[in-house]
């Protein structure tokens, strides 16, 4: 028993004495890190010292005391550098890049000037924008009637498919509704849209949404009446509270629409195709109010 209690009493001796040489090595640290981070600002850079560059003398240890060179090395470059440096531009160059820049400034404005002038170029752009405004308010007052139309229906066009057994003894089908895309592809690139209360009773928006995302694919420079009526009907049925993966999708099809109109020859184009690209992006711009797609 007493052996244990001597080597008991011996091991409480080394950690208290460990325990007051740990805490005397970090007070004597912590006084020294105090000593040059804290106090008056450094003359030259205007903030406190990272490192003790003033102590050095009391640096032993080899590896410490080459980095303490470094750094005090580093320091003596800092101090005989400039802060601010001037280079010298080239004349012949100066006077090159600004007689480009104001040649490009002529030619945009001469260009502006010209379209302004050019009675074709002004009657075409007072033609778009009139055809636009049309646009837009015919399809502003459809959608207003087509609202109508849902609240006598006593649905909400969001929610058209909870209610499809009751639905469907007031209206029959008309076809057969597709079930996968080259289905839907075939009928509607062969056949004029149904009424849009067809749209309201047996579309339900999933399903509306599913077609945009197929018309997307299938707008080209080439498209047919039936597309382009499909796709206007499309946009009857689906409101503008749209969440942001359903607004994708949107914005999707007018990018599409933006596309071909970039980078497609206009003779390319067909009338058909003209119309629908020039409907989608306006549809899209103004009633879903993603305008940034005005400005292509």
């Amino acid at each position: 028993m007493s052996k244990r209690s001597d080597c008991q009493n011996d091991e409480y001796t080394y950690r208290n004495k460990y325990a007051r040489i740990s805490d005397t090595n970090e007070e004597h640290s912590t006084q020294d890190v105090r000593s040059f981070t804290q106090g008056p600002l450094d003359a030259t850079f205007g903030q406190h010292a990272a490192f003790p560059l003033t102590q050095s003398h009391e640096i032993t240890d080899p590896i410490t005391d080459s980095v303490q060179s470094y750094l005090e090395t580093v320091r003596r470059e800092a101090e005989k550098d400039q802060c601010i440096y001037f280079a010298n531009r080239d004349s012949q160059e100066s006077t090159k890049n600004e007689n480009v820049d104001e040649n490009e400034t002529k030619n945009e404005t001469k260009s502006l000037e010209s379209n302004r002038k050019d009675p074709e170029v002004a009657i075409t752009i007072i033609e778009n924008q009139i055809w636009k405004k049309e646009l837009i308010e015919e399809f502003l007052h459809l959608k207003e009637a087509v609202e109508l139309y849902a609240q006598s229906l006593k649905l909400q066009p969001s929610h058209i498919s909870e209610n499809v057994s009751e639905v469907e003894t007031y209206n029959e089908i008309p076809f057969d509704i597709p079930q996968t895309a080259t289905a839907w592809r075939q009928y509607i690139m062969n056949n004029h849209p149904p009424p849009i209360k067809f749209f309201f009773i047996h579309l339900n928006r999933p399903t509306i949404i599913k077609l945009l995302i197929y018309v997307t694919k299938w707008l080209s420079a080439n498209s047919n009446e039936n597309l382009s009526k499909w796709i206007f009907l499309l946009f009857l049925r689906l409101d503008n509270l749209l969440d942001h993966i359903d607004c994708s999708i949107v914005r999707d099809l007018a990018k599409k629409a933006i596309k071909i109109k970039v980078n497609t020859d206009p003779q390319d184009i067909n009338d058909v195709s003209n119309y629908t690209i020039d409907m989608v992006i306006v549809i899209v711009g103004e009633y879903y109010r993603q305008r940034d797609l005005l400005v292509y």
